[in-house]
Parts: structure tokens; sequence; C-alpha cells
């Protein structure tokens, strides 16, 4: 049986524990508790420090444009037609510009684990 939906019908909610401005609208399975594939809007512009996510995550950019970065690496933009995929547990920094729109899918939940940096001893 196909599955068709058009743009002005796909539902877009805000998900659990999403930073403001995040949409997303589940294409299959659930993104909160495993294997999923979603479309993700950025509402706002979002700077995400140091983090990792528990299971890959692969995306295509939509529209907008999604930056990405290796922990200790450069900063890669990426325009509509990117595609990236992050590795489980690789820690690394992103963000996008507001109304940037990717599709997204994943083998388990999709989460946010943020990276506790260490302060340097003053002196």
């Amino acid at each position: 049986v196909p599955i068709l939906w058009a743009a002005e019908d796909i539902k877009w909610e805000a998900p659990k524990d999403a930073p403001p401005g995040v949409m997303a609208a589940g294409l299959w399975g659930n993104m909160g508790k495993g294997a999923y594939g979603a479309l993700v809007k950025f509402g706002e512009t979002m700077d995400t420090p140091l983090h990792t996510h528990t299971s890959d995550t692969k995306a295509v950019v939509v529209s907008g444009s999604f930056w990405y970065a290796a922990e200790g690496g450069e900063k890669k933009m990426l325009g509509p037609g990117s595609y990236f995929m992050i590795p489980g547990g690789l820690r690394h920094t992103s963000g996008s510009e507001a109304g940037t729109v990717v599709f997204q899918e994943g083998p388990g939940k999709f989460d946010v684990k943020m990276v506790k940096v260490a302060k340097e001893m003053k002196k």
C-alpha cells in the first residue's frame, strides 16, 4: 500500500526534549524510541556545542544551511542536496540557520548528549 503525503498534509510536532523552534515530522518509526525516518525543521538559528548521539545519524539537507565540525576540526557548511552521516558516539558541534529542513534517519532513537568540557585551571 503506497503512502502519499502532500507537503501541506505533513504533521509537524516538537520532539520531546528538543530545543526551542525544532519541529519534526515522523515519516516512519519513532525517533524518540527506535529506528526512524523524519523531516526535521529548525525554526531558529541553532549552534549546538560539543555533543554526541547514541546512534548513527544520516541526513540530507532539503533547504537552508546546516554546518558540522568534528571535535577540534574545521566547520563545514552544507547546503541543499548535501548529505552527512555522523557515527554514534562521535564528539562534534553542529548548527543550522533558521528555516533549515533536513531529512534524517537512524537505526536507533535520536538523542543529544552534551559533552562536559573541563574548564582550564587559572594560574
